[in-house]
């Protein structure tokens, strides 16, 4: 949505690296096994929606062991045709031009080939319940074998490689419980074998063993490694049996056990809060040739540049094995291309739930009597499905919004809610005070990394790379997706949003791609994976090729790279970042919440993961500090930071009569104060000096801070309020604080932190009157970036030394006994920063 790619002017695919297919294998420690010089691999794919061998489409039918064929189909497998589609121009994008779909006209359904399988219905999942590395002397030689558990398309494949010339691979597999065929096969230096999952085998779990073993010439044999895995069909409605015992007994027994399927609800029931969806694009193949690019994408799914309905199953059966239990459809309207694919996805899901994203409200403002009409049209063709997403009863829906949507947007679908659907409207300025509330909101910001509309949604995305664009907006990081993944599932949220499954246009999904392997969904589930190779280079680069092309990807070149993952994935916890031993952390920024913007929620998200107090510079809630806003705009955000949040107050928190938001909110008696933090005196002052009886030499607050700088005579101090004495700002500088600068100047003071204007600007050490003094002036930040909006700047003060005017976040300072050090940590996709560190004078 927000920003998507484009086929012929609307939002097309673009997804993200991940491996794409079935399921991941753990190991039996809940982590992916790392493949070894000498290793096994054994790769159990989802089942073939033609009955026999996957997507690949090799040649007649025959699997080969090196080159020797293991077993024949009897019919050559066809490949699924391409549709043939044009695409036509389409209405103004949703919040910006990226944002692109499929055409609808002139649409004919993929003519099915012989043995073609539309509406697969079963999907394998693997769960590894035993593995160990067993180090084996052969001949004289140490050996360690380390299998790596990987999907490939739809085949079980079996690879070892390094033996020495000396040795020989000998494997075993037998799936004769579940109807798979056993083989045997052996081969000198390596070997690689398939095992194809037919269609014919039991559903339900079944026990498949492999066994490789090596062998020297002198005929010396050692089991190098046994494996167990469970291949189960539907495994949503599957629960493993108990790990069968007839193990040897020199292979330990693993712990933790492997991560079991999510459990969902019987089929037809509501699901109860929180539930885990992913946005998805049913627009495969159409959208894979765009603009100019084919395919339209940086990535490569692991299923190939695929068509919807032939993979419709395996996408289902890989968001259940990552604990997604929705997929949310985008919809197009009644006729269109997505429109014509939601039956597919109704018909593959089992257990699984449907929703759709109605995408209308993004290019237009359908009136009442249209979306009426398009609910009626969803109730009868859709909802009555046993797979569509119900809670508490009512169908769900889920609508976009864009930029210039505004209440009239929730009056409209209030009105034409008459068949009952549980309505999810998109956040938009001031949603929060419209006097038509929808069942329930939720932002989409493929962007972003994390959002959160406390109350509601809690959503995150991976990266955003669009196609077309030569860097990405929002740069791939495994370390912060985990750290994000958890915070969701720490949040509570009713709505719990992965933006997305597969946009391929704009690169934010998480479904497996040969770059990434299933990296992301492994992560989702709550087990790290294989990483990726050492380079994950995108294989696809700009090309500019005929539209009615067919999808084909570029061979691979020097092109811009991803953002690759570590080569250990780190645990997905979120407690928040601790201080050093010893040191204190104040953190936060000034002019902050607003019913209309929701940059002070993507603020508040970083202050989640940053432990120590947190400060205000004042305007902390907009337009005038009423206790209503306090309660509706700044609580929801900012609010859950309260116990340990010292507030300075704002010319808008005063335009409410004797600041009573601010008063009342933070349960305050007086606007200035100071408190101790660490070995440091912290002052929170009022720059509101009419408020107050003035900030002059003899009026209260002056003396009171003279005073208490005198009977706290600590090595370090800090202050902060909310008019800048020095700003190269909008506002630019207030003289009527220099007083205040001067007391605290002169007691040796070291830092002072200000807002107003709507920007970061940091200045070099001064004194009161603007003259640069290294050793002993104080040094001040203006952080005006809590979320309201951005000022320009006009011309640069003397000692101004960093500026941004584009970029939310806090600031945080480390505060030791000796110094501070300083960070600005800007808001997810940015990257502005400022860091340093001062000895206190």
């Amino acid at each position: 949505m927000h920003g998507r790619s484009v086929v012929g002017g609307r939002r097309a695919p673009g997804r993200d690296p991940g491996r794409v297919g079935a399921p991941w294998c753990a190991d039996a420690t809940g982590r992916k096994s790392q493949a070894a010089r000498d290793d096994l691999a054994i790769e159990v794919p989802e089942a073939s929606p033609y009955g026999g061998q996957g997507p690949r489409h090799r040649s007649p039918g025959t699997a080969r062991v090196g080159t020797t064929p293991l077993r024949r189909h009897p019919h050559p497998v066809p490949a699924p045709e391409v549709d043939d589609l044009r695409y036509k121009a389409s209405p103004p994008p949703h919040r910006s031009s990226d944002r692109s779909r499929p055409t609808d006209n002139q649409v004919r359904p993929g003519v099915m080939a012989p043995g073609h399988v539309v509406a697969m219905t079963v999907a394998v999942l693997v769960s590894l319940v035993l593995f160990t590395t067993v180090p084996v002397a052969a001949g004289g030689a140490q050996i360690s074998v380390s299998p790596s558990w990987t999907l490939q398309g739809n085949d079980v494949v079996v690879t070892g490689t390094g033996f020495s010339p000396n040795q020989s691979g000998h494997l075993t597999m037998d799936g004769s419980a579940a109807g798979l065929p056993r083989f045997k096969v052996s081969r000198q230096g390596g070997f690689t074998a398939r095992f194809t999952v037919p269609m014919t085998a039991t559903f339900g779990w079944h026990t498949v063993q492999a066994r490789i073993d090596t062998k020297t010439r002198a005929g010396r044999t050692g089991d190098v490694a046994q494996a167990q895995f469970l291949i189960g069909f539907d495994p949503a409605s599957a629960t493993p049996p108990a790990t069968p015992g007839a193990t040897p007994t020199w292979f330990p027994t693993p712990s933790p056990t492997p991560t079991t399927p999510p459990s969902v609800a019987p089929s037809g029931t509501s699901l109860s809060f929180p539930i885990r969806a992913a946005f998805y694009y049913p627009w495969f193949g159409e959208a894979w040739n765009q603009q100019g690019y084919n395919p339209f994408s940086w990535y490569t799914p692991t299923l190939g540049f695929y068509g919807t309905t032939a993979v419709a199953g395996q996408h289902v059966a890989s968001m259940q094995a990552a604990g997604i239990q929705a997929g949310i459809a985008s919809w197009w309207g009644q006729g269109s291309t997505t429109d014509s694919r939601i039956s597919t996805l109704l018909s593959v899901a089992g257990s699984f739930r449907w929703t759709l994203y109605y995408e209308q409200e993004g290019s237009s403002d359908p009136s009442a009597a249209q979306i009426s009409s398009d609910l009626a049209y969803i109730s009868t063709h859709y909802a009555s499905s046993p797979a569509y997403l119900r809670v508490a009863g009512k169908p769900v829906i889920f609508v976009y919004a864009d930029g210039a949507d505004a209440c009239a947007m929730a009056d409209r679908w209030k009105a034409a809610n008459t068949a009952g659907f549980y309505v999810v409207l998109k956040v938009f300025p001031g949603y929060k005070l419209c006097a038509n509330q929808p069942a329930s909101w939720h932002q989409y910001a493929p962007a972003v990394a994390a959002d959160h509309q406390a109350g509601y949604s809690y959503s995150i995305s991976p990266g955003f790379w669009k196609r077309s664009e030569a860097s990405a907006r929002l740069a791939r990081d495994t370390t912060r997706w985990a750290t994000n993944v958890a915070a969701m599932k720490a949040s509570g949220e009713p709505w719990q949003l992965i933006t997305t499954f597969n946009e391929w246009g704009e690169g934010t999904g998480v479904e497996n791609t040969t770059q990434y392997g299933s990296t992301y969904l492994g992560i989702l589930a709550g087990a790290s994976t294989t990483p990726p190779p050492a380079s994950a280079t995108p294989t696809t680069v700009p090309t500019a090729v005929p539209t009615a092309a067919p999808p084909t990807a570029a061979p691979p070149t020097a092109g811009p790279t991803a953002t690759q993952p570590p080569a250990t994935l780190p645990p997905p916890t979120s407690p928040p970042t601790a201080p050093p031993s010893g040191s204190a952390v104040l953190v936060g920024a000034g002019d902050i919440a607003s019913c209309s913007s929701s940059g002070d929620e993507a603020v508040a998200n970083l202050i989640d993961g940053i432990a120590g107090t947190v400060f205000t510079a004042g305007d902390n809630v907009y337009d005038s500090g009423a206790p209503t806003e306090f309660t509706s705009c700044y609580d929801p955000s900012w609010g859950r930071f309260k116990a340990r949040t010292k507030a300075a107050a704002g010319n808008h928190d005063w335009l409410t009569a004797g600041a009573a938001g601010y008063f009342g909110y933070f349960g305050y008696s007086r606007s200035y104060y100071a408190y101790d933090l660490g070995a440091w005196r912290v002052y929170v002052i009022d720059s509101n000096c009419s408020q107050v009886g003035g900030c002059g030499v003899g009026s209260a607050q002056y003396n009171w801070l003279k005073a208490d700088l005198a009977a706290n005579p600590t090595t370090c101090v800090a202050a902060y309020w909310h008019h800048p004495r020095f700003s190269s700002g909008e506002h630019g500088s207030t003289t009527s604080v220099q007083p205040i600068w001067q007391v605290l100047y002169d007691a040796g003071a070291e830092v002072v932190l200000n807002g107003h204007d709507h920007d970061y600007e940091r200045f070099a050490p001064q004194t009161p009157t603007g003259a640069a003094d290294p050793g002993r002036g104080l040094t001040e930040f203006v952080v005006g970036t809590g979320g309201k909006n951005h000022y320009a700047f006009g011309p640069v003060l003397a000692n101004s030394v960093v500026r941004n005017a584009d970029t939310f976040g806090v600031l945080k300072l480390t505060l030791s006994a000796t110094g501070y050090t300083w960070k600005f940590v800007p808001e997810a996709g940015k990257s502005f920063t400022d860091s340093g560190s001062a000895a206190c004078h």
